[in-house]
């Protein structure tokens, strides 16, 4: 989106990551880590992050959760299109941890969620229609609204994202 206003960032890739973004710009906070969902305890009985805590929506919603040893995305996904009940329950399930978090998310900021990262370009739109219906379903408000959409550039969303704050940082000293 060229003006993207206030929204939600999500990179699902290997790793979750996440920012906020508030009139066009990302908030980075008062310690410059807002936006870092990945370690939002979602379950504090759940797996072991990478941080030392437990039950971090990185061990639910990013690729290391979603795939199995040696799986890969392509191969995930062929199989989850072509209708194979075990990949197809797996996706459901990640689907359901997603919108968890993002109904708090949601309840907290009421703001679009933008869906970026690898997982990106694998999504289409029944995805993110049922993500919108598990994501109101946990919901005390459902929105009736289309408030999820897909990243418009999965392939260079991350550095471009990354790279922001420094350019910006460079661009207010000339």
């Amino acid at each position: 989106m060229d003006f993207i206003g206030d929204a939600v960032y999500l990179s699902i890739g290997t790793h979750l990551g996440g920012a906020i973004i508030i009139n066009n710009q990302i908030y980075m906070g008062k310690e410059g880590h807002s936006g870092t969902v990945e370690h939002m305890t979602i379950n504090p009985d759940g797996p072991l992050c990478y941080c030392g805590k437990k039950g971090c929506m990185e061990t639910y919603s990013s690729v290391n959760a979603l795939l199995e040893t040696g799986e890969t995305l392509d191969a995930f996904f062929e199989n989850v299109r072509s209708g194979v009940v075990s990949f197809v329950k797996r996706w459901n399930a990640f689907l359901d941890h997603l919108a968890f978090s993002m109904n708090n998310l949601y309840l907290v900021l009421n703001r679009e969620f933008i869906i970026g990262g690898h997982i990106s370009s694998y999504l289409k739109e029944e995805d993110i229609r049922i993500l919108h219906e598990k994501t109101n379903e946990k919901s005390a408000f459902p929105s009736s609204d289309r408030f999820i959409h897909i990243s418009h550039s999965p392939a260079k969303g991350v550095p471009i994202g990354a790279a922001i704050p420094f350019v910006q940082s460079f661009l207010d000293t000339i």
